[in-house]
């Protein structure tokens, strides 16, 4: 597990190629008509794209979370 979490924590403080958004959320998306707009782009940098994906899915799951769940992890 320890050889895991050290390969990932590598990966992720190591350099990426995209162009990220940074704060990929349902709050940062808008729509106007049938177009498409993700706005707010000042958190954005370069990286790995799968970090806006797990921001974007992170939100999702929290934002479908029973409260008390989302109790018991702040208190972690």
């Amino acid at each position: 597990m320890k050889s895991a979490v050290r390969t990932i924590g590598q990966k992720y403080l190591s350099p990426g190629e995209t162009l990220l958004h940074g704060d990929y959320y349902p709050g940062s998306w808008m729509t106007v008509g049938d177009q498409f707009y993700v706005i707010d782009p000042e958190f954005g940098f370069v990286g790995f794209a799968e970090f806006d994906l797990g921001v974007m899915v992170a939100h999702l799951i929290m934002a479908t979370m029973e409260v008390e769940k989302l109790d018991l992890v702040s208190q972690l």
